[in-house]
């Protein structure tokens, strides 16, 4: 959802655009600017939610929850019976280190105070991107290029 030139010159006593989420790019900010509208958005609003549904979506795939799943209404929950894949222990690469993808390293390693992930899953965190490592308790390697991160086999 934006806001255009033509729903501003509209609203004549518009004084604010405020955009959920992070970005602002649907909003005309020229526009805006000339008729002294004021223009914000809700940037790392949505972080830790965006950075739980990751990680869920994540282990969902890893453990293949979703055929289990299927498996087991349709009466065939014996056949999935083999040991599933864990995480700990396994590489997790993380491409950016905005709110979103510092939210996610900080998960996998230890609890924190934002409601982080458990110390179980206990992954080994590598991340790329402008490393803006801001809080003390991420502990990653940090590599420039996705590519090397993928070619590491230890």
């Amino acid at each position: 959802i934006g806001c255009t030139e033509a729903e501003m010159a509209a609203l004549p006593a518009l004084g604010l655009v405020a955009c959920l989420g992070t970005g602002f790019e649907k909003v005309d900010l020229p526009a805006a600017r000339a008729r002294g509208i004021v223009v914000t958005h809700g940037a790392g609003s949505n972080a830790a939610a965006v950075a739980d549904h990751a990680m869920a979506l994540l282990l969902a795939a890893f453990r293949r929850i979703p055929a289990l799943d299927r498996a087991a209404r349709a009466g065939q929950w014996r056949n999935g019976a083999a040991a599933r894949p864990i995480p700990s222990g396994k590489r997790l690469g993380i491409l950016g280190m905005g709110a979103i993808g510092a939210r996610i390293a900080e998960s996998p390693d230890m609890p924190s105070a934002s409601g982080a992930m458990p110390a179980p899953i206990a992954m080994v965190v590598m991340i790329t991107g402008r490393a803006r490592l801001r809080q003390a308790s991420i502990s990653a390697s940090c590599w420039h290029r996705p590519c090397w991160c993928s070619a590491i086999t230890a």
